[in-house]
């Protein structure tokens, strides 16, 4: 995907949010990973709020590749996530 590298990175973590969300309900969860991974780290460290929408599909499918998240990431991003435990 050299086209996305001509984009701000802000575009690009959209476009791999919707993408990631896109293989996480079409069952191909390694991709979704993928994707999601990538909106995560790359997303502002100011935008709270957009990383908390990213871990709501990413927490998931990574339970689903067999990585627990740790407590401590749970309550950095929000503090009521003991719904994941």
């Amino acid at each position: 995907m050299k086209f996305l590298s001509r984009y701000p990175k802000s575009q690009q973590v959209t476009y791999k949010y919707y993408v990631g969300r896109k293989h996480l309900f079409d069952n191909d969860f390694q991709t979704a990973e993928k994707y999601l991974t990538f909106a995560f780290e790359h997303c502002h460290k100011k935008c709270q709020g957009n990383k908390r929408a990213i871990l709501i599909y990413l927490i998931p499918v990574k339970m689903l590749l067999g990585q627990m998240p740790t407590l401590w990431m749970l309550q950095k991003y929000d503090p009521n996530a003991r719904k994941f435990i």
